[in-house]
């Protein structure tokens, strides 16, 4: 019984939800998931899941396959207070043998023809902004985190 807990705590460590957070004085979203498949594998699950999601103009995909590495310079709508505005951040996709690692850094957001730096303290509705970001980051998480493991789990399916 100690063992199964002490398995359930390592695994939930290691897929702890990860939030929005403030690191280096930079706002940085990172997280590390364990899962079944080598660096090869995980990177073409990867591949796909950038494909399906960052097909738009506004996203510029930089496939690193050599380092099974995926970059994705990424923006897309964020509606605050009725106006529209957008962020614009990039999205690292890191595979290795059984787990891969997703990074969101180099955060900006543009509001009123302005381009800030999510850390600038001239950005007023910055309270407003961070967890509306966080939330959709978690979204685009669990949508990786399904397609890496979608393949597994049809598998084992009768």
């Amino acid at each position: 019984m100690k063992r199964i807990i002490f398995i359930l705590v390592v695994m939930a460590s290691f897929q702890a939800t990860a939030q929005l957070t403030l690191e280096s004085g930079k706002y940085i979203h990172q997280k590390i998931v364990r899962v079944e498949g080598d660096k090869v594998e995980l990177y073409r699950k990867a591949q796909a899941f950038v494909d399906n999601r960052f097909s738009g103009s506004e996203h510029k995909i930089y496939s690193l396959e050599a380092e099974n590495k995926i970059r994705i310079k990424a923006t897309q709508e964020h509606e605050l207070d009725g106006m529209p505005n957008a962020v614009s951040y990039t999205l690292v996709i890191e595979c290795l043998d059984g787990m891969y690692r997703e990074t969101v850094k180099d955060l900006t957001y543009r509001t009123k023809g302005k381009v800030y730096v999510l850390e600038d303290k001239k950005l007023k509705a910055k309270k407003k902004i961070i967890p509306d970001l966080d939330s959709e980051f978690q979204v685009i998480s669990e949508s990786l985190k399904t397609s890496m493991y979608g393949e597994m789990m049809a598998q084992k399916q009768p």
